[in-house]
């Protein structure tokens, strides 16, 4: 058996991805390069496995299982839009989550905890929820899309329920990368697999 790219996610509604997509096609304008992420990749990562053996994917699934069982669906809503490590030299272009934005901290916190059992290790920095709309690849003529980004700091782009955690396959090819669910679990108990 191989190993297989792994990390665990909430899905985002299609209209929320297209909002998002128009605000790409509106940045690209500002002609800087960036690596722009894939609109129907566009996902809630909530723990990035890695490599992870074939073997291993029953028993972390069943983990997600456990922490779905706890919890309810909860709203999220996807708000405001900035940079890390700063707006001035971003390195990476996100959209914030507002309402949610705890119980999305708790989600991946449990989750962790739960993967922790397994063998993985736990995360050593605070997670910050987010979306990644693209990776800045040169620092150069970023005035224009810093200032773009700072016209959309208090957007609200749309709201939607959790109500799954999805184990995900990650390929990565020079398109970009493919994700593919391998286990879904759905917060409440209710268990249903592809």
């Amino acid at each position: 058996m191989s190993d297989i790219r792994t990390f665990i996610a909430v899905d985002v509604d299609n209209a929320i991805i297209a909002r998002l997509a128009a605000l790409q096609q509106e940045l690209k304008r500002a002609d800087v390069s960036v690596s722009w992420s894939r609109p129907e990749g566009m996902h809630l990562t909530l723990k990035f496995l890695g490599n992870v053996p074939e073997e291993r994917i029953s028993a972390i699934g069943g983990a997600l299982r456990e922490v779905a069982a706890g919890w309810k669906p909860f709203r999220v809503s996807m708000e405001g839009a900035g940079g890390f490590p700063t707006l001035r030299r971003p390195r990476v272009l996100w959209i914030g989550i507002r309402e949610g934005r705890e119980a999305l901290i708790a989600l991946a916190g449990t989750v962790d905890t739960a993967l922790a059992g397994l063998g993985f290790p736990p995360e050593d920095r605070p997670f910050s929820p987010h979306l990644t709309l693209g990776r800045v690849k040169a620092p150069a003529r970023l005035e224009d899309l810093t200032a773009q980004i700072e016209s959309h700091a208090r957007e609200r782009f749309g709201e939607m329920t959790v109500n799954e955690i999805i184990l995900f396959q990650s390929e990565l090819s020079p398109k970009g990368a493919k994700y593919t669910p391998l286990r879904r679990s759905a917060l409440g108990g209710e268990r249903f697999e592809l």
